[in-house]
């Protein structure tokens, strides 16, 4: 197996872990192998799955994962929290102005589907946020959202 195939393959183990005793086996075996720990970052964040890939390598594994390497993971997992938090807070300020313009307002993606999914909405790799609103609310709340 090409190491690049490891790293690829790895990731799948990680993100399937919940859901399989084959994927646990095989993580585990992985692991033991030389993996490019870089590019097992790299693709954990291009993938936008890096908390979730950093949490189950320091649960499940975290004791034949390199320390400076966990670090590195852990760097990102918890620059990813802080812009979560702003984020959710964000988030519930604007959903509060829009209730006092009286404007309903769904979120979805985002903070929302992370609570709602995975339990926890650090685990979520989000940017933005997203909020449905009726058509005829949307100068409403564009003039909100530019003051």
């Amino acid at each position: 197996m090409q190491n690049r195939d490891l790293e690829i393959e790895l990731l799948l183990s990680l993100l399937n872990l919940k859901d399989s005793q084959n994927a646990r086996l095989r993580a585990t075996e992985l692991i033991r192998q030389r993996v490019d720990w870089q590019r097992l970052l790299e693709l954990s964040l291009d993938q936008r799955v890096l908390p979730i890939v950093y949490t189950t390598l320091n649960k499940e594994f975290g004791g034949e994962v390199p320390p400076d390497e966990l670090t590195k993971f852990k760097k990102h997992y918890e620059a990813n929290a802080i812009r979560n938090a702003y984020l959710t807070g964000e988030l519930c300020r604007l959903l509060k102005l829009l209730e006092s313009a009286g404007i309903e307002a769904i979120p979805y993606k985002g903070p929302a589907l992370a609570s709602q999914v995975l339990g926890d909405f650090r685990l979520e790799q989000f940017a933005d946020l997203d909020v449905l609103i009726r058509k005829e609310d949307f100068k409403r709340v564009s003039g909100i959202l530019v003051n």
